[in-house]
C-alpha cells in the first residue's frame, strides 16, 4: 500500500517537487502510529527551510 497525493475528488495527482523521494516502510509505520506527520509545501519553502 502507498500514500498518494489526491485532489478533492480523489483523483491521483502527480508530485512536482525537489523534495519528492522514496518513503520506506519505517517512515510509513511512524505515520500509522502517530509518531510522524506529513505536510505539503512548495519547493521554494522547502529550500528556504533547508537553508
Amino acid at each position: 500500500m502507498s500514500y498518494l497525493l489526491q485532489d478533492e475528488e480523489g483523483q491521483i495527482l502527480g508530485p512536482h517537487s525537489i523534495g519528492v523521494g522514496y518513503v520506506g516502510p519505517k517512515v510509513r509505520f511512524l505515520k500509522e502510529i502517530g509518531r510522524a506527520e506529513f505536510h505539503t509545501t512548495t519547493s521554494e519553502e522547502a529550500v528556504a527551510t533547508y537553508r
